[in-house]
């Protein structure tokens, strides 16, 4: 046989393979990345084509998307041991999270989350929630973060966090720290945020500590949301008047 038909064969052959085997995406899809372990109802997943009441123990998939109701809830613990607290009115999407790499992207569609992040330790290792206007990389801490009538705020509670908007200009949050992006702009620069704000941001996405059900509940619970959602707005408008009056040049830097 010639040398032609044998690489013809080989290059077939090949191919076959190559159409047979499921792309890395595809492969993906479905893979665990934690589950839930507490909802205030209403809370969905939104797994492909089906949409899924969350409760407790429900498995939380590699591009799913958690969403919850004006007065719903989740927590959710990822399988490296990291903890997510959803805020009601607001949808997430789990891209990836890879606990033996220490890779986990999250977008961030709207609403707010606090995270408490593992510590990162391996080489490559990354946590990144995303926005439409920004993102947010951590190496093991615990932060907050909202995107709420197009900005995206975001307090630290403990360790540093890269905050860059989508063209690469970038700053570093530190501990009791604020910092937000609105549309294109620069993030401004990281200030003090203050214990209204703070305290607010830990209400609106606490889930242990939520009141039983009832008129009387719901009445305490529209209140703290109220709250929480003026001291946020709050911290929004703090944060970025401070920036314009304290920033100094080059606080925000690109990404290499």
């Amino acid at each position: 046989m010639s040398r032609a038909p044998l690489a013809t064969s080989f290059l077939c052959l090949l191919l076959s393979a190559l159409l047979a085997a499921p792309s890395p995406a595809v492969a993906q899809a479905g893979q665990r990345a934690g589950e839930v372990q507490r909802v205030i109802p209403a809370v969905s997943i939104e797994r492909g084509a089906q949409q899924l009441a969350a409760a407790a123990q429900t498995p939380v998939h590699w591009e799913d998307t958690v969403a919850t109701g004006p007065q719903g809830r989740a927590r959710i613990r990822l399988d490296d041991a990291s903890v997510l607290n959803v805020g009601s009115e607001s949808s997430l999407r789990v891209l990836a999270h890879d606990p033996t790499s220490q890779r986990s992207e999250l977008d961030l569609h709207y609403g707010r989350i606090r995270s408490r992040v593992v510590k990162l330790a391996k080489p490559g290792a990354k946590y990144e929630v995303r926005t439409p206007v920004g993102t947010a990389g951590v190496i093991g801490t615990d932060f907050y973060l909202a995107f709420l009538n197009g900005i995206a705020l975001l307090i630290v509670f403990e360790g540093i966090v890269r905050f860059c908007n989508l063209a690469g200009q970038c700053v570093e949050v530190g501990a009791g720290q604020t910092s937000s992006i609105q549309g294109a702009a620069e993030p401004t620069a990281a200030v003090a945020v203050t214990p209204a704000a703070s305290m607010a941001a830990a209400q609106s996405t606490e889930v242990e500590d939520l009141p039983a059900h009832g008129t009387k509940a719901r009445g305490r619970w529209a209140a703290a949301l109220g709250f929480a959602a003026v001291g946020v707005a709050a911290a929004i408008v703090a944060t970025r008047g401070k920036a314009r009056a304290q920033g100094p040049p080059g606080t925000v830097n690109r990404l290499p």
